[in-house]
């Protein structure tokens, strides 16, 4: 039976609303649908006006196959379905400090498969451009054909965003009923309308684009009844489209159904109201894979200084108190306190600082930190002053400002050239006199003989004083006094002279040493150049966040003996020292809870995001896990010992974990890199160990050829190119330890064993004096060519925490594993598909001097296929090597016949004693919010930081660097695998999730 398309027609009487008539049909039924299911889609198609019969089940229920099983009116609907995502991230405001590195990036709004409704989109093609709109204009609904209610079905949900509306904006369930009143059709057929049902709420947006998860509870209904859906958009107003995609019948409601092992949905809030999303909706947002902002705690609380916040726990000894300091641990008070002087904790002993430790001090600033742009030179000239200073009759004193000169302890401005400096005066060059002068009536012979011009004083005619003279009287010319000095006749009167500050002797420095001042000038740290000094304030990481930072992976970490050179105070065991970093971790994010969330689940992380809130996975990055290699050359464990570890760390909110860091440990063995690492497996190896005692033989690493020739490195000869940091070599690093053990250190004095007190009769001079001897070991390295790699992979007992860690679902890092344990970690993964990290590294086939810690072609491809992440690191580089080197890794497919990649994130390790991103030359970051990608500049108490100057000072200059990137030209496509990384670890977490139950 043929009847006319669908028609509008207002309902005077019966039904209080506008109704749609309906003409029955009787065409084939589309497919059945069961609760929750989806039909096969045809390829999208335009529907006609013709016969239909009622369908069990609604027809085309996502849009997949464009608008078949829908009629529309007006033109709201013509270019609909949108294709794709197709919202970026400038129409919801996804940052909220500037910049345009983020605008055009597409926005995930929760969308299902390809199709959607979007009344604002004019997208209908994937040819068409993405982010193409029509705007709020256009008005239309958009009806569906009657369908019946599958016998089973409690419940319809559906995915609805857009503007708040009710009355304009909306969707709705009908019921077809039969007309009381009106006149039969022109073919006498019954007219039937389409009303609405009391029992079933009309639904809005919510003036978000995201998509909420809706549905009505229709368990009341009559099943053998008729209905349609229509959605509405009679609006032209701002936020005047809908949002509407993947009708569902359900058999409970949404919030009670898992899927997968995870919820179906997610409660979480937009705009302050609380909704409902799929829990798979995807995410927006950068990541920083790699960070520890309680590094402050770490290596016995005396190497980074300053802490995120006020209420941290400050360390022993680095509060510094008129010339001494706190002499027990203790909360921060106030930001002062938290970001105070650092020459407690940094600088060498002396009378006005009790609390300093020229051991220490010559650790960090001439070995540890040597490259912080702000240090001093460690041992200049006899009679040197620090930088900023000069040497003033035996005296340092601070240099004048330009334009002055000092004079002991005055600065005064400096005289003209051919003027005598006379203090506070400058007494002027010789005057010249301008002749007997002229009769008035001789006045051109005057100025014939004088071509400057002459001039009448009284009753006589003279030349006009030369340039840079006035005259004095009728017959003397003068010499001028500068600009802004008093003309007292002989000489010219300064002014502007002014005390500067200093006053000391100069030192040798030879221990090294930087300004220590703090808050509220902090001018000279945080830096990039420094790795000691606070970068992770709260306020700073809360700017990063608002500039789209939405992930944070927050890592204990620690190194016993860099806890013993710089002479730190207890907890320096890694055990307790984690477990003291985690606790203050997830303290810090509950004192921040307004922006950042700890997340222990997938469904945590994916509704923290969704809650706009910046989601913290915690971890720990340590030696010895548990202290297991305490008193343990062997390395040997228990598999019960080492499972009842790793089950403690996850009770206590570890989430990501790396079984190894710079020492071989009972898991394995380390990646080689650096005589520091050698140096820290000697001496965590050997623990408990007398300090002075010497070091026996057999604990260094033990290296082979690398089967790689893309690693380079090579461990060297001591004394040679042994590196300790930045290229001090062991020798050079002994002879400054030996000269500056003569140091006079009185808290050393001891009646027997230190009458004449030196720094040398100090344990952790000793500590590093041993340290320090050559070893034979190290002439072992020679004799093996090619490049170095740890002989030692995973050990037996290792596998077992492995696949412990995979149980318990934590997200393995591989990072700083060897060659050998990297292969047998993916090998484990790889037997159960589990996805791993590779958090903060590079890349072999990039690096001239590749090590077994960056990651190889293939290594790329395993994790690629596990679904793992990559965290590209940029210590030390600039904007434009980042983007080099993350632009690498993203070309990996296509170097590699289409294989497997990893997704590329960030892996900074911001806070782990690594540098930030430098200035990059020639830089053009605008603080001008109305030229195209200015930023808001990041300002904290009374520092100002421009990037273009400072670089990635702190973690609040990370939305600078990405304006930055963006300026540099990264593509689209670069800056969406980099602003979706938030979503990808989310997938990656699920993964893990629904595979650590099958872990034998």
């Amino acid at each position: 039976m043929t009847a006319p398309g669908w028609l509008t027609w207002t309902f005077a009487a019966g039904l209080s609303a506008t109704a749609t008539l309906l003409a029955a049909t009787d065409a084939a039924a589309p497919p059945k649908l069961q609760p929750g299911s989806f039909p096969a889609l045809p390829t999208p198609q335009t529907p006609t006006p013709g016969t239909q019969a009622t369908a069990i089940g609604l027809s085309n229920p996502s849009f997949e196959a464009g608008l078949a099983g829908w009629t529309k009116t007006g033109v709201a609907f013509d270019t609909q379905p949108t294709v794709d995502e197709n919202v970026i991230a400038a129409r919801v405001g996804a940052v909220t400090i500037g910049g345009d590195y983020w605008k055009d990036i597409p926005y995930p709004i929760g969308v299902r498969g390809r199709r959607w409704i979007g009344t604002y989109e004019k997208r209908s093609s994937p040819a068409l451009g993405r982010g193409l709109t029509q705007g709020d204009g256009p008005q239309g609904t958009l009806t569906s054909h009657r369908f019946k209610l599958p016998v089973n079905a409690k419940y319809l949900s559906f995915l609805i965003g857009g503007g708040d509306d009710p009355q304009h904006l909306k969707v709705e369930l009908l019921q077809v009923t039969k007309a009381s009143k009106g006149k039969a059709g022109a073919q006498g057929k019954e007219f039937e309308v389409l009303a609405p049902i009391a029992k079933v709420k009309a639904m809005t947006g919510h003036n978000s684009e995201v998509l909420r998860r809706d549905w009505w509870d229709i368990r009341s209904l009559n099943h053998k009844a008729e209905y349609a859906i229509r959605i509405t958009d009679t609006s032209s107003r701002g936020w005047g489209h809908i949002n509407v995609d993947d009708f569902r019948f359900e058999t409970a409601p949404p919030p009670q159904q898992r899927v997968d092992g995870h919820p179906a949905v997610l409660k979480t809030t937009i705009l302050g109201k609380p909704v409902y999303v799929d829990y798979d909706a995807p995410l927006w947002g950068a990541a920083d894979l790699h960070t520890h902002p309680m590094s402050h705690l770490s290596m016995g609380g005396k190497l980074m200084h300053g802490a995120p916040d006020v209420g941290s726990l400050l360390p022993k000894g680095t509060q510094v108190r008129g010339n001494g300091c706190n002499a027990a641990p203790v909360r921060a008070k106030s930001v002062a306190e938290a970001l105070g002087d650092c020459n407690a904790t940094h600088g060498g002993w002396g009378t006005d600082n009790t609390c300093g430790d020229h051991i220490r001090a010559f650790a960090i600033n001439v070995a540890f930190d040597s490259e912080f742009e702000h240090a001093l030179p460690a041992i200049p000239t006899d009679g040197t002053c620090p930088a900023g200073m000069e040497n003033d009759a035996g005296l340092c004193f601070a240099k004048c400002k330009p334009g002055y000169h000092g004079l002991g302890s005055m600065c005064h401005k400096d005289c003209p050239p051919g003027f005598r400096d006379d203090g506070l005066y400058c007494a002027k060059p010789g005057s010249y006199g301008r002749g007997a002068g002229y009769p008035l009536g001789d006045g051109g012979k005057c100025r014939r003989e004088h071509p400057q011009g002459c001039e009448q004083d009284g009753l006589l005619i003279y030349p006009k004083c030369k340039a840079n003279f006035h005259a004095v009287g009728c017959c003397v010319c003068s010499p001028n006094c500068p600009a802004g000095m008093n003309d007292i006749g002989v000489s010219c009167e300064k002014g502007g002279s002014y005390t500067r500050s200093g006053g000391a002797p100069p030192t040798s420095n030879l221990h090294g040493d930087h300004p220590h001042g703090g808050y509220p000038a902090l001018a000279h740290w945080p830096h990039w150049s420094s790795k000691a000094h606070q970068q992770m304030y709260v306020d700073w990481i809360r700017r990063a966040h608002d500039g789209g930072l939405n992930l944070l992976v927050a890592l204990a970490v620690n190194n016993e003996l860099l806890g013993a050179v710089v002479n730190g105070d207890p907890p320096m065991d890694d055990k307790r020292a984690g477990d003291l970093q985690i606790d203050e971790i997830r303290a810090f994010i509950r004192r921040h809870d307004d922006f950042m969330r700890e997340v222990k689940t997938p469904a945590e992380y994916r509704t923290a995001i969704k809650d706009g809130k910046l989601a913290v996975v915690v971890g720990v990055e340590l030696d010895n896990i548990g202290n297991l290699q305490v008193g343990n050359p062997g390395l040997t464990a228990s598999a019960s010992k080492v499972k009842a570890e790793i089950r403690r760390l996850h009770a206590k909110g570890v989430r990501y974990i790396f079984p190894l860091h710079f020492a071989d440990n009972v898991f394995g063995g380390v990646a080689v890199k650096g005589g520091l690492f050698n140096l820290s497996n000697r001496f965590a190896r050997t623990r408990p160990l007398p300090i002075g005692v010497p070091f026996p033989p057999g604990f260094l690493y033990q290296v082979e050829t690398a089967k790689d020739p893309d690693i380079k490195y090579r461990l060297e000869l001591l004394g040679k190119d042994g590196e300790w940091a930045h290229g001090l070599t062991f020798t050079v690093a002994k002879l400054l330890l030996d000269l500056l053990g003569q140091t006079p250190f009185p808290p050393a004095f001891h009646a027997t064993k230190c009458p004449i007190p030196t720094l040398g009769c100090v344990p952790q001079f000793k500590l590093l004096s041993s340290l320090l001897s050559p070893d034979s070991g190290w002439d072992v390295y020679a004799t093996v060519p090619g490049g170095h790699v740890n002989k030692r992979g995973l050990t037996p007992i290792g596998e077992v925490a492995i696949k412990e860690m995979m149980r318990l679902g934590m997200i393995i890092d591989v990072d700083h594993m060897s060659d050998r344990a990297v292969s047998q970690t993916l090998a484990i993964a790889e037997e159960f598909d589990y996805p791993l990290m590779s958090g903060h590294t590079g890349f072999r086939d990039k690096s001239k001097k590749a090590d077994e810690n960056q990651r190889s072609a293939e290594q790329l491809t395993r994790l690629g296929r596990l679904g793992g992440i990559m965290g590209v690191g940029w210590a030390g580089a600039d904007a434009r090597a980042f983007l080099h080197n993350y632009r690498h890794g993203l070309g990996h497919s296509g170097r590699n016949g289409g294989a497997p990649a990893p997704h590329f994130s960030l892996g900074s390790d911001i806070n782990g004693f690594e540098e930030t991103p430098k200035p990059r030359p020639g830089s053009r970051v605008s603080y001008d919010l109305k030229q195209r990608g200015g930023l808001k500049q990041a300002s904290f108490a009374g520092k100002t930081w421009d990037y273009n100057r400072d670089g990635v000072a702190h973690i609040g200059l990370y939305p600078d660097i990405w304006q930055d990137l963006r300026n540099l030209n990264m593509r689209l496509s670069e800056r969406e695998e980099f602003f979706t990384a938030a979503d990808a670890f989310a997938v990656m977490w699920d993964k893990i999730e629904s595979k650590r139950g099958a872990v034998r």
